[in-house]
Order: C-alpha cells, then structure tokens, then sequence
C-alpha cells in the first residue's frame, strides 16, 4: 500500500472521529452484568454448564466480580463473573468476551474472597473488550502476540486484526491503535464501545 494511501486513510479514521465528536458522539462505556437479579441474563446465550472453583480474581476482567476459575476437568475458565451468591452450590456465568457464549460454571466451593481484584469502579482500568467504529469485535488477549511500533499487542479481533496499546481516553470518541495483521504497521482506529 502506498504512503499516500496510508496517510488517506489515517485522516479519514482522524475525520470520523472528530465528525462523530463534534455530532455529540462519544465511546459507550459498558460495565457487563450477566445476571439480572439472581437469574442469568436472557440475552446470554449458554452454551454448556460445568462444576468447579474459582482461584483468584480474573486477569481479564479487573473486577471484583470477575474470577480466573478452572472446571473439575481442569479447562481454565476467565473471566467468570459471579452474581449475589458466592458458596458452594453458586452459579457464574464465564465468558471470553461480551459477545461470546458463555459456559455456566457451578462452584463446588466457596469463592476465595480475599483473592478478589479490588472493589471500586472497574472502568479505570483496561477494558475487556472494544468495538471498534467499524463494528469490528476485539478482546484482550489471553497470551502474548508480540508488539508493533513498540508496544504491545494487547487485543485482538475478529479475523486477523489486532490493536496495539491502550485506548487514548483523552476526547469524547476514544481511539486506538489498530493493525490489519501483526505484521502491518498500526493506524488510529475510532472506539464505538468499551467493556468492562
């Protein structure tokens, strides 16, 4: 691809941000509940149901809610979030992104509370997962792809796209770094929504 083309496009990613901004646009930031009450969500669609227990709090998901759990078979499990239940007996609902099927775990013991990530708003750490403008879908990853420009490879998306980095929080629509492979160079990308 040419340089003319690639300076074309990073102002076109430049203008649909600043367009969106100025029409009152701004990046959705959506803390996920699985559970309405006590009862999963309807618009989680389950896909299997397992037993097992929950070690810590989840690396994916800086949350206190969100658990790293492992199923009686020995499949590692994260995030998990829990609802108002947390013996024995309790369900979590796991899921490796907002848009995923979820796997509903069954504790055959109690959650370690002391292990939880911290209580507070989970929104000032990374988010789970992004939608990019274009409505491309991308989760943080779960092992190391490596880095581009220097930094790191930190989500990757639907098909062969990855980004780069944390999200640039610092105007109404947030951006981030996005690259078609891990091999091409990274451009700005607009931020349609941010989970956490």
């Amino acid at each position: 691809m040419s340089r003319t083309l690639l300076a074309v496009a990073s102002a076109v990613v430049a203008l649909t941000a600043a367009a969106a901004a100025a029409a009152g646009a701004r990046t959705e930031r959506v803390v996920f509940f699985p559970f309405r009450g006590s009862l999963v969500a309807p618009a989680i669609h389950l896909e299997k149901s397992v037993r097992g227990s929950c070690s810590y709090g989840s690396e994916f998901a800086t949350r206190w809610d969100a658990w790293s759990c492992t199923a009686s078979g020995g499949r590692r499990y994260d995030p998990c979030f829990s609802g108002r239940r947390t013996g024995a007996g309790a369900q979590l609902v796991c899921m490796e992104s907002p848009w995923s099927n979820a796997t509903l775990l069954e504790l055959t013991r109690p959650l370690p509370q002391a292990l939880a990530n911290v209580v507070g708003d989970p929104r000032v750490h990374a988010p789970w997962a992004l939608t990019l403008a274009t409505g491309e879908r991308c989760a943080l990853v779960r092992r190391r792809l490596g880095t581009i420009g220097g930094e790191p490879v930190n989500y990757a998306c639907a098909g062969s796209a990855v980004l780069v980095g944390l999200p640039a929080r610092g105007s109404p629509v947030w951006t981030i770094k996005r690259a078609a492979t891990i091999r091409a160079k990274a451009r700005p990308a607009a931020i349609r929504r941010a989970w956490w």
